[in-house]
């Protein structure tokens, strides 16, 4: 068993721990009242709604055959749609358009200017399409209720891999589509393997003999296996250890395969088994988790992203002799969507900081010079008015310290006191980063302090940390926010008894609403945005594609089965007659794991015992926002709930 070549690009570790990435939900993001004027200050700038939403995100940067362009996404018309952007003049042009459906960019053709993208068809329903030469496009994966997902070409460039749970909508199968086939317009794949046993396929060799399969247990411990298609045998390589393991790649000869593990150490780091000699070595490790791992075209260069502290360090080695590529220094934040062109001159990568979103990079390999590209997409914010945060640690009821991000209004005079929010992120296992987020930094410009609170249970501090909050979720998880409250209160800037608590998502709006069910006189108001209600609900509703994670929600949440009494105990459904601080809830209709006749039921208890309330109830969104008008207008709701309950009413003025 020697020969397996791996996705480029392939991802790894703690990102991939993040519980609700099956429950997927967006950042949201918030808008004003009073103070949502678009005006200027004598010392800065406060913005509209419209100023942070509008601006726009980009996603998955994919180089052309010859390097001169970059396919990539963005949403600055409104909806993700895909664009091709010239490097060396910033132009770009819009090559799809869909109202109302996101389009996400995949690959060019190796040999023509065709491509593949992306078409998100409805909750769970996504399919691959080619945008043909003539500008038309074509379905490649025509089952109405399936999901595909593309992996990679074939070594000839013949062909491509790619996902699709058609067959059984629990688990994703292996298929392959050949170019000529495209071309005569005949649509049907080959089945390369029936995945009865819900793997995650994680690589496939040149010859298409041996698979790299990967299979999650629980939260820390994941097994590497090699499928051998022409035996129809499966062998465990990497496991037993207790560990995270992500196979990654493999080198040019296909002799070892790259895998991330954590196996005993507190973070991820790199390792690589030798098929011959059946040995295992490690090949890099950093004082934090080791996230993604990208290998070139040809194995020139192997790439690094490094989760330091809630921002991302990137190192480039050179294989050949494992020597580190100078890369000039890059503005603090987060990095993702990495990639190599295929002559590897160079690399691009989307970097995020806290108060410049989105921002395009590549680099050159001869030239060693890193530049950002000017791609046009203007914004009206300026990032001297935003606010960066401060890193910041606070102990726990118990002494644990727990990290979190400080930001601060820039308007602030001397002895003055503002109103404060505690954040959560989401989704559970998540981490809040040092990246644009709009709601925070809408908060912050309009006279709010944010502490965004990386409770235990959150990736990004070692498996110790991460593990902490098993089986207590809604419970430990909630203590470490009150004492992010407290952390506030011994401020100087932070007024007293006007500390709310928000999260967006399903984790991030559950715990909103369990801090004002379970500990109802700790904070001050709360908003909950899209966050879960009922556990019994979601451990009912889970995707098909999702019950493999349900060990993993098991360990964090409890078992129905065995651990009903607990689960009944953590539901904020049930005990929504002890809330006692103004609430906001803001829902989607569509959503199939926060059911509205809930939500409804926690409402007519506010109004029952004469609690202040604002519901807000989206007919068109699910558990997240996919048109930005209903995002700008709810988050102007929240900033009018917020001034009302939590700052009481305010005249612009006092905060210049």
């Amino acid at each position: 068993m020697k020969e397996i070549a791996m996705v480029r690009g392939a991802t790894n570790t703690r990102q991939n721990w993040c519980l609700w990435g099956v429950i997927a939900v967006l950042m949201l993001a918030c808008s004003p009242n009073a103070l949502d004027k678009g005006t200027s200050t004598s010392k800065h700038k406060i913005y509209s709604a419209e100023d942070f939403f509008s601006t726009p995100h980009l996603k998955k940067p994919i180089f052309s055959p010859n390097g001169e362009k970059i396919l990539l996404s963005t949403n600055k018309n409104g909806t993700f749609d895909v664009f091709e952007l010239t490097i060396t003049t910033g132009e770009l042009t819009q090559l799809t358009e869909y109202a109302s459906k996101s389009a996400y960019g995949i690959s060019y053709f190796p040999k023509d200017e065709r491509f593949l993208y992306s078409l998100d068809l409805g909750l769970d329903v996504s399919h691959i399409f080619v945008r043909n030469l003539d500008g038309t496009s074509t379905d490649l994966t025509p089952d109405s209720t399936a999901k595909a997902m593309f992996m990679k070409w074939s070594e000839d460039k013949k062909s491509f891999y790619y996902l699709c749970n058609k067959r059984d909508n629990r688990y994703f199968d292996l298929y392959k589509l050949e170019i000529k086939s495209i071309d005569k317009k005949d649509l049907r794949s080959i089945l390369l393997y029936e995945n009865k046993e819900g793997y995650e396929i994680q690589g496939i060799s040149k010859d298409e003999r041996y698979l790299a399969l990967g299979k999650l247990f629980n939260r820390n411990q994941s097994d590497v296996f090699i499928h051998d298609r022409q035996t129809g045998q499966t062998q465990k390589i990497v496991g037993d250890n207790q560990a995270y393991n992500w196979a990654v790649g493999v080198d040019n000869n296909e002799s070892k395969l790259y895998y991330l593990t954590n196996a005993e150490s507190e973070f991820c780091y790199l390792k690589s088994y030798d098929f011959d000699t059946e040995k295992h070595e490690v090949i890099a490790k950093e004082a934090w988790d080791i996230n993604y791992v990208f290998f070139s075209p040809q194995n020139t260069y192997r790439a690094l992203l490094i989760n330091e502290d809630a921002q991302t360090k990137l190192k480039i080695y050179r294989e050949a002799d494992n020597q580190l590529i100078k890369i000039p220094d890059l503005p603090c934040g987060d990095i993702s969507m990495f990639n190599f062109s295929e002559d590897e001159k160079m690399c691009c990568f989307i970097l995020n900081t806290p108060t410049s979103p989105n921002d395009l990079y590549v680099y050159d390999f001869q030239t060693q010079k890193v530049r950002k590209v000017n791609m046009g997409i203007s914004t009206v914010l300026d990032y001297k008015n935003l606010s960066e945060p401060d890193f910041v640690k606070f102990p726990s009821f118990d002494g644990m310290e727990i990290p979190a991000l400080l930001y601060k209004p820039l308007h602030l005079k001397e002895n003055q006191k503002v109103p404060a929010l505690v954040w959560v992120h989401t989704p559970l296992g998540g981490q809040n980063r040092a990246t644009y987020t709009p709601m925070i930094q809408y908060l912050a410009n309009q006279g709010y302090a944010v502490l965004a609170v990386n409770n235990r249970g959150s990736s990004g501090y070692g498996k110790t940390f991460a593990d902490a909050d098993e089986g207590k979720v809604g419970e430990i998880d909630l203590k470490d926010l009150i004492a992010g409250k407290q952390f506030l209160e011994k401020t100087d800037f932070v007024a007293k008894g006007k500390i709310g608590i928000i999260g967006a998502g399903a984790y991030g709006g559950y715990m909103s609403l369990s801090a004002l069910t379970f500990a109802p006189t700790e904070f001050a108001v709360g908003v909950d945005l899209f966050g879960i209600t009922n556990w019994f609900r979601v451990f009912n509703n889970l995707p098909a594609a999702a019950q493999a994670s349900k060990p993993l929600l098991y360990k964090k949440i409890g078992n129905p089965a065995t651990d009903s009494i607990s689960i009944y105990n953590k539901s904020p459904l049930f005990f929504a007659k002890e809330i006692t601080r103004p609430l906001m809830i803001v829902q989607g209709a569509n959503n199939p794991r926060v059911n509205k006749s809930e939500t409804d039921q926690i409402i007519n208890e506010l109004k029952t015992n004469k609690i202040p309330y604002e519901y807000l109830l989206f007919p068109d969104e699910p558990y997240f926002f996919i048109k930005k008008e209903n995002e700008i207008k709810a988050n102007k709701a929240i900033i009018k709930f917020l001034n009302k309950y939590l700052r009481g009413e305010v005249k612009t003025e006092t905060l210049q």
